[in-house]
């Protein structure tokens, strides 16, 4: 029987029994699937992605279920079966107006039509979520819809892109959508950009944090860092963890996530020689997935100084 946890049970918990890294050779897929849908730990939505992290092995695993976790908290999607994938970029672009993947009714059909040229975990996902225009409001806007697609679906073919310099063990590939039937019950109620896209980027930004902060925390147990390393990063995982009831409206929330980064990034470089006592291949697989930190960093930072704005602090 599972025992439900609060994010202190749960912290204590964990802090008293780190598991150890393991180089598993099992897939980043099977691991996610063993560890959400067999742990002995019954926890809140909050505190999964801590879960996750901390017993991640890797970067990566700890990227992969924040980032499913993430979706599973904005779309209601259950992710801990089948993973699902967002959609969005086009041309390195994800803003609406350069979106030209399209949603198109031909009398009783909707079909969808276009290319997603950089998709996570593109050949891994059972879920697509596209978003895709869908008409043009009266502004002359284009009027995004998020739909569900089934990757197996006829005229969805996934191109897989080379691995990435971090993280390599997470694919990307490119998504052509050709014609693919939707059936109406797959679109999402809402706005497809703001209600999803534009939200999803701070609920990714705060459960992948989490998830990292969390394997993090592990390191710095299993490899016995200084005490005070071990306390500063227990202290940034639980601030982190108090930002998740936040609304992505709240600007006072993004001016406290983006210190609580800075601040984690401060101590990275602080404790940066204590990766000496880590195991070779561990150090150097996060010598190489570091990375990863500043993916989304200028979104991040712009959300930043949009709320310092709004508080007349600037």
């Amino acid at each position: 029987m599972k025992e439900s946890l609060s994010a202190e049970s749960l912290l204590q918990r964990l802090i008293e029994k780190p598991p150890a890294i393991r180089a598993g050779g099992e897939s980043i897929v099977e691991w996610y699937h063993q560890l959400r849908l067999n742990s002995d730990l019954s926890v809140s939505d909050d505190l999964d992605a801590l879960t996750g992290g901390f017993y991640a092995n890797s970067v990566g695993q700890a990227f992969v279920y924040g980032y499913e976790v993430a979706i599973q908290r904005l779309t209601g999607l259950d992710t801990k079966e089948q993973l699902a994938a967002f959609c969005v970029t086009e041309n390195k672009s994800t803003h609406p107006q350069s979106m030209q993947v399209s949603l198109i009714e031909e009398g009783d059909k909707l079909l969808l039509s276009g290319k997603k040229d950089f998709v996570t975990l593109a050949s891994d996902t059972k879920w697509l979520l596209v978003a895709a225009k869908f008409g043009i409001l009266d502004s002359g806007r284009n009027q995004i819809k998020l739909i569900k697609v089934d990757a197996s679906l006829p005229g969805v073919n996934i191109k897989i892109l080379p691995p990435l310099p971090f993280i390599p063990e997470v694919g990307h590939g490119v998504v052509t959508f050709d014609s693919v039937s939707i059936d109406q019950r797959d679109l999402f109620l809402g706005d497809g950009y703001g209600d999803y896209v534009k939200l999803f980027r701070w609920i990714e930004d705060i459960n992948v944090f989490i998830s990292l902060s969390g394997y993090l925390l592990k390191i710095a147990l299993v490899y016995q860092w200084p005490l005070a390393s071990r306390v500063e990063i227990i202290s940034i995982l639980t601030s982190l963890l108090g930002m998740l009831s936040a609304g992505a409206n709240e600007p006072i929330a993004h001016i406290a996530f983006y210190d609580q980064v800075a601040r984690l990034e401060r101590w990275l470089e602080q404790y940066d020689d204590a990766w000496q006592s880590v195991d070779v291949a561990v150090s150097a697989a996060w010598k190489r997935d570091r990375g990863l930190l500043k993916i989304a960093s200028y979104a991040r930072s712009a959300r930043y100084k949009k709320a310092l704005s709004r508080l007349a602090l600037v």
